[in-house]
C-alpha cells in the first residue's frame, strides 16, 4: 500500500475497514486526509487514541457497510446517509481484503479491476 500512496499522492483517503489503521497511519504520515471505518468499535478507539497521541489527521468512524448510516430527520433529509456524505469526497479508497490490500479507486478513476499490491 505504501507503493499507491507514494505514486498517487492521494489528499483525501477512505479506509474501508481499517482494523486498527495501518494503511490510514501510513498515508496520514503522507499528508493525506484519513476517514478509518471499520465495524469493530474495539479498533476503532485504537485507532483514535493512536490518531490522537501521533497528531494524525485521521477520523476513525465504526460504520458497517452492509448497514450504512441512513439519512436521518424529516423524510430523511436532514442529515445525509453516510454513503450519501461520502460520494465525491475522496480520491482515494482502500481496502484491505483477506489476502492483500487493495485500492478501489484514486483520483477520480474506478477501476475495472482493482489494484492489488501485495505485503512481502
Amino acid at each position: 500500500m505504501q507503493k499507491i500512496i507514494n505514486v498517487l499522492r492521494p489528499t483525501k483517503v477512505l479506509d474501508v475497514g481499517c482494523n486498527t489503521g495501518f494503511y490510514s497511519i501510513q498515508a496520514a504520515k503522507q499528508g493525506a486526509q484519513v476517514v478509518a471505518i471499520d465495524s469493530d468499535r474495539a479498533v476503532v478507539g485504537r485507532l483514535w487514541s493512536a490518531a490522537a497521541r501521533d497528531h494524525l489527521d485521521i477520523l476513525p468512524l465504526v460504520v458497517d457497510l452492509t448497514r450504512p448510516t441512513p439519512g436521518m430527520g424529516w423524510r430523511n433529509s436532514e442529515c445525509a446517509s453516510f454513503i450519501e456524505r461520502a460520494t465525491g469526497h475522496f480520491d482515494c479508497c482502500f481496502h484491505a481484503g483477506r489476502n492483500a490490500p487493495t485500492c478501489l479507486f484514486a483520483n477520480g478513476f474506478r477501476f475495472r479491476r482493482f489494484w492489488i499490491w501485495r505485503r512481502n
